[in-house]
């Protein structure tokens, strides 16, 4: 008698099973790259929803753009790895969905109107034009609707019903954690152009031998018009300081080193300041405002101790001249202070008020002032102690935060094989 062998599965549901598999990659990985960058850098992520809100004519708190920054990029993370392991099949699905309901209108805007340079989806770590991000979109898009279509159900998940809460916690607790580093002290990894480490002097030196400062335009508004000036003829106050662009109209390009310092007269001293000999503390305040009064004087206290050590310490504040004049005087710093571009100084360092150490024209580390104990200065009582102090994103907290992480979703998932009898 004859045996029947068992049919083979049919062809189409492989496809099937592949097309699953490939559609669940493609759109978990992007929501675990785009929630981590985004987590990361969260100062980036509030200065790219500032430039939207700014386009759009809103006006929104900081706190509530922050609150909303980082909310964003936890879930944005959290719905990834559940795509990718399987976990909340319909809610990471549905979760993924309306992002996506919201982001790819979003993205057709930008390609047509060119609000923005980048839409900022990946922050500083992968800059896409805004043609390449609504493609992205698109493909983002027609996969979470084929994952609707064959049915997100399927498919293997790497852990089970009953302990999947404990890897969606470890993951929103992974992705808050960077959030929150990266918002008080300084972000665990820095994809921007003045990293740690960077030759501050040595982009200078690079900077003279190719634009001169004379092709530079600075461009002012005045009642919603926009005009250029050169260095000789700089406005009024009544005018308000826009970005600083080529005379050839092209935004200049941000080299390492090569921002300006600029004094009262319009003069960048850059050079001058920034030699590439000694050690030079830089208070970059980037938002001039009432907020550093509280710590003014813990500023002058770190200013006496540089002094003290043969160092050089200066202020570089991103606003007009006529602001900085205002800022001094309200916060009396204990140094020279001159005015930069505020955009260059987000570049360089993320916080509003944050110090920026030089040592022989090299970074050696940058934190934000609210990041310091009260007792720094006197646990740092020399400038040589300054100089020992370990830089946030050099990569050890972040390897050591990213290792435990990973290890305990291991963990988490080697609790599959212990089920109740």
């Amino acid at each position: 008698m004859k045996t029947e062998s068992k049919p083979a599965e049919p062809r189409h549901q492989s496809v099937l099973t592949c097309l699953l598999w490939l559609c669940r990659i493609s759109v978990g990985a992007a929501f675990v790259l785009s929630g981590w960058s985004k987590a990361i850098d969260p100062w980036g992520f509030i200065y790219k929803i500032e430039e939207y809100l700014t386009v759009w004519q809103i006006s929104m708190p900081r706190e509530l753009i922050l609150c909303g920054a980082v909310t964003l990029s936890i879930v944005e993370f959290i719905t990834g790895i559940s795509l990718l392991c399987g976990m909340l099949r319909r809610a990471a699905l549905w979760s993924a969905a309306a992002m996506m309901a919201f982001m790819l209108p979003l993205t057709v805007y930008i390609a047509i109107a060119d609000p923005v340079a980048d839409c900022g989806c990946f922050g500083d770590f992968l800059i896409l034009s805004n043609t390449a991000t609504l493609v992205k979109n698109i493909f983002i898009t027609a996969a979470i609707i084929v994952l609707f279509c064959i049915g997100n159900q399927r498919g293997i998940c790497l852990f089970r019903p009953a302990i999947q809460w404990i890897a969606l916690t470890l993951s929103g607790v992974y992705a808050l954690s960077l959030a929150v580093y990266g918002y008080n002290v300084q972000p665990l990894l820095d994809f921007r152009p003045y990293p740690t480490g960077t030759d501050l002097a040595a982009g200078l030196r690079q900077a003279d031998n190719g634009d001169e400062a004379d092709d530079m335009l600075f461009v002012y508004s005045k009642d919603g018009v926009e005009q250029s000036f050169t260095t000789d003829n700089l406005p009024d106050s009544s005018w308000t300081f826009v970005r600083r662009e080529e005379s050839a109209g092209i935004p200049a390009v941000q080299t390492r080193g090569g921002f300006g310092i600029y004094d009262s007269d319009g003069e960048d001293l850059s050079r001058d300041l920034i030699t590439g000999e000694g050690t030079l503390m830089l208070v970059v305040v980037a938002d001039p405002g009432v907020h550093y009064l509280s710590r003014a004087r813990f500023v002058n206290e770190v200013a006496m101790t540089v002094k003290a050590g043969g160092g050089s310490i200066i202020g570089l504040v991103g606003a007009p001249w006529q602001v900085v004049e205002q800022w001094a005087d309200l916060t009396l710093p204990d140094f020279d202070v001159y005015s930069a571009d505020d955009t260059e100084l987000k570049s360089l360092v993320r916080g509003d008020a944050a110090l920026v150490l030089l040592h022989d024209g090299k970074i050696i580390w940058k934190r934000t002032v609210g990041s310091l104990d009260a007792d720094f200065t006197s646990a740092h009582s020399n400038l040589d102690s300054y100089l020992t102090i370990p830089a946030p994103d050099n990569g050890t907290l972040f390897s050591r935060l990213t290792i435990i992480y990973l290890l305990l979703m291991l963990a988490t998932a080697a609790l599959n094989f212990f089920r109740r009898k």
